[in-house]
């Protein structure tokens, strides 16, 4: 098991390299964008630092990787999306594909509910993309929003991730400022806390 001390020392230096990532990401997508590159590798510890300080996420482990994994996706699309309202194709699939890899071996859920979640979430949203165009000429949620949840329903299920789902909403009604907002922080602060208290495969 990795020492705690060690362990946070592990996580700056993953979160200078995730910082470093969205900068470029961003760059490419608005030209010279500042992202306010403290401001994010403070969120960054702090985010973390409840993993550094649990022996669930200590152990090398495929739950160990599957666990920072998630958190370092999350950390990077939020990132993104805070900055220019927009995230990296490349770095949401890339690191999807390799999550929902580790997810088959981390859970039990089976194949066939994994895919029935994401079919799920998918028409779920795009039918209130739908309601919200058609009554009130407004997107509603944006694609990329649609994507990571209809993502996390193949990695957890549809259970957990509609818990989720709730959690990341609730936390956007109270703390967005205003009817236009970045999404994904708040999907990436709802689904860290439901995952950390909720998944039994870490206990």
């Amino acid at each position: 098991m990795m020492h705690p001390f060690l362990a946070f020392a592990l996580s700056a230096f993953l979160g200078v390299i995730c910082v470093k990532i969205i900068k470029r990401e961003v760059g490419k997508m608005t030209g010279d964008h500042p992202i306010g590159e403290q401001k994010l590798l403070f969120w960054w510890l702090s985010g973390a630092l409840p993993l550094v300080m649990d022996n669930r996420f200590l152990v090398a482990s495929a739950a160990f990787l599957f666990s920072w994994g998630l958190y370092a996706w999350l950390f990077l699309l939020a990132g993104m999306d805070s900055s220019c309202m927009a995230f990296s194709n490349r770095v949401f699939y890339g690191l999807a594909v390799l999550l929902f890899a580790l997810s088959l071996r981390i859970t039990k859920i089976v194949l066939l509910e994994r895919l029935i979640a994401y079919l799920i979430i998918r028409l779920m949203f795009w039918g209130m993309t739908f309601l919200f165009r058609k009554f009130r000429q407004q997107e509603g949620i944006g694609n990329g929003d649609i994507a990571i949840f209809s993502w996390l329903g193949l990695m957890f299920g549809l259970n957990v991730t509609v818990m989720m789902i709730l959690l990341s909403t609730i936390l956007a009604l109270l703390f967005s400022r205003s009817e236009r907002f970045a999404f994904v922080p708040y999907i990436a602060a709802g689904t860290m806390i439901v995952f950390y208290f909720l998944c039994p495969f870490l206990n």
